[in-house]
């Protein structure tokens, strides 16, 4: 049976009724969902904070605040991260829960993933920004729906689906086809090509019944409606990023550069930006092995939206996989046909690949925007700098400091050995010794999917001490990591011990 309210559709929204009739489909029943027959109201306010599930580390509770919210929807923004990695969230999910309440089970709220500063550095971060609130009342919290017993869905059955690209957007879908186990749906977004397909678990809260969004007043993205620009989306949201930025006097002393505009062409600023060589800034994706040979001690003076493109293809060459770095970059710029944004400049890389830049008036724009970059490609930011570094520009103190990076991890003879390897085989080493980076790249080179893994490892500030002294119980309950790559990572431990111990 169909939600869909009886009285007839106004001109701007999704007429359900007829589009069922046109396609000769059936709506999926409501009792097939994993949704309350009566939606909850939304008793939030945006700016409260709650308690919510790392959606990149299940295992992990933090502190999200809400940034917005459509109908019983909640959009969050974990405290510590930027933008990039807000998440929606239904307010009676189970993933969501009053703040105090990790607390009282006698767990700890640990740092979210992308956490912008170092972990220790945490505890004076919750003090300043998350201690005093303001907190969502526990009124707020509905309870979780119950999970239908088994997976009743049919194949062509139409509901409305939430867009994993966009997931602000909600869109007509169909059922398209079953996997083994009758578990899994594969869900295709109607009037879009089968490269958006997505599979979905059955019982997931991101799929609703035919008519929802009308029943709780949220906007349903029409079939073959052009979807709005993500770069556009981003950008908005940059713009208010900045805005806070100014609102709270943060600016950066080595920003200042004298900008100057070409008036024969669009008035884009004019920069200067140097590679600062000087430490170890490169964070977890560039090969400090090729900053000799493709970075660029500095680039410009040029047009910044120029200066930004030489930039990304300087970083790809110098990336470990060149492939994925593209891959972030048109995720961070997603290139965009909407003619509207004149203001906002294009930029074809290298390798073909296109980018769609905000809009960059003033240089804060432009400093924003590299800033941003950095963060994304997890480097430091002092990586690019506005100011020649403290020593000498030239081929000799380059090649120095790349020779000081090059020393690898895990291994005797200076040579930086390649990204991914058997660890076992690794000469023995004093453990001890061992900095920050070279543990997260000794976690990375454990099986090239713990990426992440070693970005945790990085802000934990692991180094060869605290190494030896890791368990299984301290990666689950401290780190949140799961019992397998736990169980992966004390074994190679074990064995380096060992070796070092035999030695």
């Amino acid at each position: 049976m169909s939600l869909t309210p009886e009285d007839s559709p106004k001109p701007d929204e999704f007429d359900w009724d007829s589009y069922l009739i046109e396609t000769e489909s059936e709506a999926a029943p409501a009792c097939n969902f994993k949704q309350a027959l009566i939606p909850p109201a939304n008793e939030f306010h945006v700016g409260e904070k709650l308690e919510t599930i790392d959606p990149r580390n299940q295992d992990s509770w933090c502190v999200g605040t809400i940034i917005d919210k459509d109908g019983p929807r909640l959009r969050l923004r974990l405290d510590g991260t930027d933008n990039r990695n807000d998440f929606w969230r239904l307010v009676d999910s189970g993933d969501i829960r009053c703040y105090g309440t990790t607390e009282k089970l006698g767990e700890q709220i640990v740092p979210p993933l992308g956490f912008q500063q170092t972990s220790t550095r945490w505890a004076k971060y919750f003090e300043k920004h998350v201690k005093n609130g303001p907190f969502a009342h526990e009124s707020c919290f509905k309870l979780e729906p119950a999970k239908p017993e088994k997976n009743l869905f049919k194949i062509g059955q139409k509901l409305e689906a939430v867009d994993p690209k966009h997931p602000y957007l909600i869109c007509p879908a169909t059922v398209t086809s079953i996997t083994p186990g009758d578990y899994k749906l594969v869900i295709s977004l109607d009037g879009w090509s089968a490269a958006n397909n997505f599979k979905i678990d059955y019982s997931s809260r991101d799929i609703f019944p035919v008519g929802w969004c009308k029943l709780v007043g949220i906007a349903l993205t029409k079939v073959g409606h052009t979807l709005p620009s993500r770069s556009l989306h981003k950008h908005n949201e940059h713009v208010q990023q900045k805005a806070d930025k100014n609102e709270k006097g943060k600016t950066s002393s080595n920003r200042r550069v004298s900008v100057d505009y070409d008036e024969n062409t669009q008035s884009y600023p004019l920069v200067t930006v140097y590679w600062n060589y000087i430490g170890d800034n490169g964070g977890l994706l560039l090969n400090p092995h090729k900053f000799s040979s493709f970075m660029p001690a500095i680039f410009g003076p040029n047009q910044c939206h120029l200066v930004l493109k030489k930039i990304f293809d300087a970083c790809i060459k110098c990336s470990f996989q060149p492939k994925s770095f593209t891959h972030r970059l048109m995720d961070l710029f997603p290139s965009t046909s909407d003619k509207k944004l004149n203001s906002s400049p294009e930029v074809i890389l290298d390798n073909n690949a296109r980018l769609q830049l905000p809009s960059m008036e003033t240089k804060d724009d432009f400093w924003d925007i590299l800033h941003d970059f950095q963060n994304a490609i997890l480097a430091d930011e002092d990586l690019f700098i506005s100011i020649p570094p403290d020593f000498p520009i030239g081929q000799n103190n380059k090649r120095k400091i790349g020779e000081s990076q090059d020393e690898s991890i895990f291994s005797t003879d200076r040579k930086r050995r390649p990204r991914h390897v058997d660890v076992e085989d690794e000469p023995a080493y004093d453990l001890i010794q061992k900095t920050p980076n070279d543990v997260a790249e000794f976690i990375r080179n454990i099986d090239p999917k713990f990426d992440i893994l070693a970005s945790r490892f990085l802000q934990e500030e692991i180094d060869g001490k605290a190494l030896v002294l890791l368990t299984t119980d301290t990666l689950m309950k401290h780190m949140g990591l799961k019992l397998g790559p736990s169980l992966q990572i004390i074994h190679h431990i074990k064995k380096l011990k060992s070796t070092f111990n035999s030695r």
